[in-house]
């Protein structure tokens, strides 16, 4: 990681309507990008990326969606329980889910949408995550951040994850 701050100004939404769960992250950058060009493709170690985390109570595998500012997205799913480490994944396509992209001046913008009864039944856990990239005499730099408050500095650390119980969520 890099000497900058993390960045003020974000904001993160979730509102929880009868059919759907809808996320609204908004992202102060002033280097908004991504090197990757194709879905599919993971994209978090080339810059700007959210991602979204979610398990559902007593699944064997939970879910991982990278966004980037361009709209290009890496579906995943990894078990509840591995040895392994890093944890075996198996990159699939998430249909059902939509999310759209807005980069702006100085910022950006990801909208995505769940369909509530199939991805987000009563108790799921949730996080949103951010991979903040800025490119700096030829080299890259991150700053992390998360809406779950982490013991360590690990995304994957379901047991930091927030559940999902109100109508309405502001991170």
């Amino acid at each position: 990681m890099n000497s900058r701050s993390p960045r003020t100004g974000r904001v993160m939404r979730l509102a929880l309507g009868a059919d759907w769960l809808w996320a609204h992250v908004r992202l102060q950058d002033d280097d908004i990008f991504n090197l990757v060009q194709a879905d599919g493709v993971p994209a978090f170690m080339k810059g700007d990326v959210v991602e979204f985390f979610w398990e559902q109570a007593g699944a064997a595998r939970y879910f991982e969606m990278h966004v980037t500012p361009e709209g290009r997205r890496w579906d995943l799913t990894l078990p509840c329980v591995s040895e392994q480490m890093p944890p075996p994944y198996e990159t699939v396509r998430f249909d059902e889910i939509r999310t759209k992209t807005r980069i702006g001046s100085g910022r950006w913008e990801v909208l995505a949408r769940w369909p509530r009864g199939t991805w987000m039944a009563a108790g799921v856990k949730f996080s949103i995550c951010r991979y903040d990239w800025t490119r700096m005499n030829g080299t890259m730099a991150k700053v992390l951040s998360s809406t779950s408050a982490h013991v360590k500095c690990d995304f994957h650390r379901r047991e930091d994850w927030r559940r999902l119980t109100g109508a309405e969520l502001s991170v």
